[in-house]
Formats: C-alpha cells, sequence, structure tokens
C-alpha cells in the first residue's frame, strides 16, 4: 500500500521518490530494510521485499568484479566516492566478522579480527598516543572524512590521501624519537632562521634562548614563543631541560663556548666558520669524542639538494674532467658598528663570506693543495675585499672573490672538460636550480635550516652520521689560516 498525504483534496498518494528520501533519512539501524546499492532487481520487487524485511537473494545479486566492495556492502550502506575506490560509510555490526575467504583487507594475521574504526577527535585534530602530549595536528577536511571510512588500503589512488603518520625516525621503522631540545646561545639575528627551520622540521623543538642582558632574554623569548630564558650562558649550559646548544656567537667565540657545551654534556651545532685555526677545531673535536657528543659545523647550504646534485654532476662525469672553478659572494655592509668589521671578533670577509667560496670549490675539488690571497683591509682593520686562487688535486684551480664594499654577487661556476656548469644561488638555495651549457635543471626546494637541523637532530640520537664532521672543519680551518698567512707574506701557502 503506498504511503498518503492529507492536501486540499483530501488524501493523495505521496510520489514514490519522497518514499525513498524519507526511507534514506531513517537510521540504519532504526529500519529493517536493508537496501543494497548492487541490487538490479526490478524496483518493484525489490521495493516489495524491502518492505517484508527480506534481504536480496543471492542469484539475484549483480556479479560485483571486486569482491572486496561487495563484503564491505554486507556491513552497511555503500557507495563510490569521489576518487572512485570503495568506502562503507556504515559501522560494522557488533559481533560480525569478515570472511577471509571472500576479502582480503587485512593483513594474514589479522584477517580474523573484527573491522574496527579509526578513532577521531572533535575537529579533526588527531593526537598520537606515541607522539608528546602536546603535539596536535589539524588536517585537511577531505582527509577528515576519508579517516571515517573503511576502506581498501592497497588502493594506489587512495593510499596517497591515506591519514598522515608521524614519519619514521629513531627506534627503527615507524618509531617516533623524541624531539631534540634546542637552547640558543646569544639572540643573533640568523636565530630567525633556525627557529623557522625547527618549526617546519618536526624534529628539532628551541625551548630555551640565552643572553647576557636579561630584559633582552626575556624579550626575545617572549617574541618568538620560548619556553625560558636565561640570564647567562652558563644557566642555558647548566639547564637539564636542553639536549643541544646553537651557538651563533661571533666567531672569536665558537671553538670557547662549543668546548664549554660539550663538557656540559649538549650536543653542539656551532655557526661557520668555527675557528680560522685548525689546531682549535681539532681541540673541540676532540671534546667531543671524549664526552660522546655531535659537533657540527653549521654549513646549512651543504644539506640542500641543490649542493648534491653538483657534488653528483661533477664527480658522475657530467661535466668531463674537472679543470676550473670559480666562485664569488659579495655585498654593501652599511654599518659601521657590525660585529663582523671588528678585528677581536676575527671579523673580516674572508671569515663571513669566502669560507662558503672556500667550502663550495672543496665540495667538489676536495682538499687544496696551494693557496695564494690578496686582501684589502678596511678602515676597522679587518679585510673588506680578498681575492684568492686555490690548487687542487688534477690541476684543478679555482678562483674566487669576496667583498664588503660591492654590490651584492654570488654564483659558483664548475668548469669541466666537456661542459660547465652554473649554480646562480649556490649560498642562499633561492629559486634553487642548475644551468648546464645554459640549459636550465631545476631542483627540489626545500628550507635548508630544516635540512640542517633534521641532520644534526638524527645525528645526535644516533640514526646517522652528520653531514659535516671533524675532516671538512678542519680542511675549511686549514684553507682560511693558509689564505691569511698568503695574504700578509704576500706569497703562496702550500698545505
Amino acid at each position: 500500500m503506498r504511503a498518503r498525504v492529507r492536501g486540499r483534496r483530501g488524501l493523495q498518494p505521496l510520489p514514490r521518490c519522497a518514499v525513498r528520501r524519507a526511507l534514506d533519512r531513517v537510521p540504519h539501524r532504526a529500519r529493517n530494510v536493508r537496501r543494497h546499492a548492487h541490487d538490479v532487481r526490478p524496483p518493484r520487487l525489490r521495493r516489495r521485499r524491502q518492505r517484508r524485511g527480506c534481504p536480496p537473494r543471492r542469484d539475484q545479486r549483480q556479479a560485483d568484479p571486486d569482491p572486496r566492495l561487495h563484503d564491505l556492502r554486507r556491513h552497511g550502506r555503500a557507495r563510490r566516492n569521489h576518487l572512485r575506490v570503495p568506502v562503507e560509510l556504515g559501522r560494522p555490526h557488533r559481533g560480525r566478522r569478515n570472511d577471509p575467504a571472500r576479502c582480503d583487507l587485512r593483513r594474514r594475521d589479522r584477517r580474523d579480527e573484527p573491522l574496527r574504526r579509526p578513532r577521531l577527535r572533535e575537529g579533526g585534530a588527531v593526537r598520537w598516543a606515541d607522539h608528546r602530549d602536546d603535539l596536535e595536528r589539524r588536517r585537511p577536511r577531505r582527509l577528515q572524512r576519508l579517516d571515517e571510512v573503511h576502506h581498501h588500503r592497497g588502493h594506489p589512488s587512495l593510499r596517497r590521501h591515506a591519514r598522515h603518520r608521524p614519519p619514521a625516525t629513531a627506534g627503527g621503522r615507524g618509531a617516533v624519537a623524541p624531539l631534540l631540545r634546542l637552547g640558543l646561545l646569544s639572540t643573533a639575528r640568523i636565530n630567525e632562521a633556525i627557529l623557522t627551520g625547527a618549526r617546519q622540521s618536526g624534529a628539532v623543538e628551541v625551548t630555551a634562548v640565552a643572553s647576557r642582558d636579561v630584559v633582552r632574554a626575556l624579550a626575545y623569548a617572549q617574541e618568538h614563543d620560548i619556553d625560558r630564558a636565561h640570564a647567562s650562558y652558563e644557566e642555558l649550559l647548566e639547564d637539564s631541560d636542553v639536549d643541544a646548544i646553537y651557538i651563533s656567537l661571533p666567531n672569536s667565540m665558537h671553538v670557547e663556548w662549543s668546548i664549554r657545551a660539550l663538557e656540559a654534556g649538549k650536543h653542539v651545532l656551532c655557526e661557520k666558520p668555527m675557528s680560522r685555526h685548525p689546531e682549535e677545531v681539532e681541540r673541540a673535536f676532540d671534546v667531543a669524542d671524549q664526552h660522546e657528543r655531535v659537533l657540527m659545523e653549521a654549513f646549512m647550504y651543504r644539506h640542500h639538494l641543490q649542493s648534491h646534485a653538483l657534488h653528483e654532476l661533477v664527480l658522475s662525469g657530467g661535466i668531463g674532467q674537472l679543470r676550473q672553478l670559480r666562485a664569488r659572494f659579495s655585498f654593501t655592509l652599511e654599518n659601521p658598528e657590525d660585529v663582523r668589521l671588528r678585528p677581536e671578533l676575527d671579523g673580516g670577509a674572508l671569515m663571513d663570506l669566502g669560507c662558503y667560496c672556500i667550502s663550495g670549490s672543496r665540495l667538489v675539488a676536495g682538499e687544496p693543495t696551494l693557496v695564494f690571497g690578496r686582501q684589502v683591509v678596511g678602515q676597522t682593520g679587518v679585510d673588506m675585499r680578498f681575492a684568492a686562487v686555490m690548487e687542487f688535486p688534477g690541476d684543478v684551480l679555482a678562483e674566487f672573490h669576496c667583498a664588503f664594499d660591492l654590490p651584492y654577487e654570488r654564483g659558483l661556476e664548475a668548469i669541466g672538460s666537456k661542459a660547465a656548469v652554473l649554480v646562480p644561488e649556490p649560498w642562499t638555495c633561492r629559486d634553487p636550480h642548475l644551468r648546464l651549457n645554459g640549459e636550465r635543471i631545476d631542483v627540489a626546494d626545500a628550507d635548508r635550516y630544516q635540512l640542517q637541523l633534521e641532520n644534526f637532530a638524527a645525528a645526535a640520537h644516533g640514526d646517522t652520521e652528520p653531514l659535516l664532521g671533524r675532516d671538512d672543519a678542519v680542511g675549511q680551518a686549514r684553507a682560511i689560516d693558509a689564505l691569511y698567512r698568503s695574504a700578509a707574506s704576500g706569497a703562496a701557502v702550500s698545505l
């Protein structure tokens, strides 16, 4: 009997489409009718059996091309989503178990267990039990909807949109390492880049900052949402809630505070250059080995994929035999009170800018065997301009210049017997790409400070070796020291 509705002319038959819409609004478990999207019987017969509460007969079901989809439909109202993959919107009945012969959605040792829905919190906020208690992630609305369904996790089109899992870190596959708690030793401007990289990495958390001015430390901590502020560097080293120290002090103080932090049991990420004296760098790494701590020089550009691409291209013979290197880095330093212009703090263009040119040349050519340098000393007593030629094994020559009193310029070029490759932005890695004989080769972009912190954190947890270790830091200091000695004497210096 058809449903009727009262109108002006008395009881009128209710359209069948309205009946079906009304039934769809009834909760699934509140009605005894179980509709199947794959039932292809005539509409009248199908509705008659539904009114009697009879399930569809097996011989009247459409053969489904995917038996797993059919098994999902047995447990509730089903449909296909916009990704064209089978999903189920209804929750399985309690006590029901999937038929292993017809459904192979789970691992072999878990086929007899009932399906369980992923647990979601209100608003789509997911809290992982194996993460820190205060870690809470927000995910796009589409992913929240996908989390509320039981789906075939092996489907390739759905695997890309599956629930985001925390990255596997220390402790093996799927294990989550604790965040490396980093303390900032000073309030230098370079800290801004470290704070941004730490927020993006998910492996490092900046928990403390120290300054010799307590007002400055408190203001800096409040501005950058840092938990603790210390009125002295010694207090930061004694902080038990800090695992590692980032040292961004002037160049002359790098080795001293690196050693003090290592002796306090902290891992150390020290700004470049660590020192102009190789014996001081050796002593710092000896202390790191003695206390089983990680010490790394912070050449952030070396962690970028652009630097890796250049290294692989040259070493693989992509430009033939390497013969010549050209590097440059300069800008105008207008502040006369800048610490980089103070000789007692080891300032100068070679220490601040030339160290990049030396490092980039050593990246592809190895260690120099002979260097010759010339400098122009400014009014403050530091080198405002420095030009150098370095000789590497295999008759490879490298030339570079750096300056504090020239317009902004940067670049690194490697010339081989067959081709030449140019890196327009080797140090800042903006718009990362290479130019091989003028042809552009794009490189995936990433935050170089984030990559540096991730490598440092992994090394501190014992998962990997630091990208830049003792040999690289000592080789860098030897080249800088030799160039200063050459500029002072006016003669080439052999290493």
